[in-house]
């Protein structure tokens, strides 16, 4: 209800349909959530993924998704960078924050994509990129800091390299490093873990994924 992408659609260019058709095909199921028409993230959520909001969600609904955290739900956050900052409360809980701004990437630069867009070199070490060996690209991307903070420990998913840095100004008419700019490099998607207690006092992991951007699961990409 908030402008994010939608699961349901498969034909519009920037909505999300294809990608929720794939996780379908592999056996999940995939719904969306409106946390005003259902005051509640369901019991049975595996994982709730926030698709980049375009306008700002009610205080209310981040405190609803801070609940859903704190008890141990999964979280896949897809933040494009002109996502409205309302939701620093939830990234306040996970030790991490988004920074304002686009990634300039100079692998992106060498092959001539447009200021914004991030292409991975390689991939840190991490059990999601574990083996793989794919191109993958993010369009307008954006970047996290993350802390070890309310336990989570937090490790680097995708990373620029170095000469990248976080464009803070217009991306139009060519871009150039100044000092108002971030250096990189940048943390562009981070993978979050710790460990918490279940009602019979058993340790029951619990993993969250801040992705800088959402333009990559789009029907367009």
């Amino acid at each position: 209800g908030h402008g994010e992408r939608k699961a349901e659609d498969a034909q519009a260019s920037s909505e999300a349909g294809l990608f929720a058709q794939t996780l379908r095909d592999k056996g999940l199921k995939v719904q969306s959530l409106s946390l005003v028409k259902t005051p509640r993230v369901p019991d049975n959520t595996s994982v709730l993924v926030i698709a980049s909001p375009g306008n700002a969600p009610l205080e209310g609904e981040v405190s609803l998704i801070k609940d859903y955290v704190e008890a141990g739900g999964n979280l896949l956050w897809l933040h494009d960078p002109e996502s409205p900052a309302s939701m620093d409360a939830l990234a306040a809980a996970l030790g991490t924050k988004w920074q304002k701004g686009y990634v300039i990437d100079p692998v992106a630069q060498q092959f001539g994509l447009p200021g914004g867009f991030y292409v991975p070199g390689d991939y840190p070490p991490s059990p999601i990129t574990q083996g793989f060996e794919q191109v993958t690209i993010f369009p307008l991307a954006g970047a996290v800091t993350t802390r070890n903070e309310n336990g989570w420990t937090a490790q680097p998913l995708l990373k620029t390299i170095e000469g990248s840095w976080l464009e803070t100004g217009s991306l139009e008419g060519g871009v150039a490093f100044d000092p108002k700019d971030v250096q990189g490099p940048l943390t562009v998607g981070a993978f979050l873990t710790r460990s918490l207690k279940d009602a019979d006092g058993k340790a029951k992991p619990q993993r969250a994924v801040l992705i800088g951007d959402a333009d990559f699961i789009s029907n367009q990409f």
